[in-house]
């Protein structure tokens, strides 16, 4: 799997693992919550697939791509953090490309 420009490039079926800096201006955050979500297009509602993030690390595994056609798709990751406040305080990175790609060896 290669990240370049935000965009990622997964081979399809291959178990892969991201790690994230959650950050707040320039400071590590603490007491969040963060998911990774996945969709054919924009607008779709539903998910192909989500993934927590746990302690800065997404791990997609075989399963979740293995199935799945090769081509385009559209990434987020959404933060919800802990401020004190009854909701707490959502923010989401603006969408990027996820590019599966086609696979080889399959199994």
């Amino acid at each position: 799997m290669n990240i370049i420009d935000g965009k990622i490039y997964h081979l399809r079926g291959d178990t892969a693992e991201i790690d994230v800096n959650i950050t707040q201006d320039g400071v590590p955050l603490e007491n969040y919550e963060a998911v990774f979500s996945v969709k054919k297009t924009l607008k779709d509602r539903t998910y192909l697939f989500q993934k927590p993030i746990t302690n800065g690390h997404i791990r997609i595994e075989h399963s979740d791509t293995q199935d799945l056609p090769y081509g385009n798709y559209y990434y987020d990751i959404q933060v919800h953090v802990d401020d004190g406040t009854e909701e707490g305080q959502y923010v989401s990175l603006p969408p990027n490309r996820y590019i599966l790609m086609a696979d080889v060896t399959t199994g």
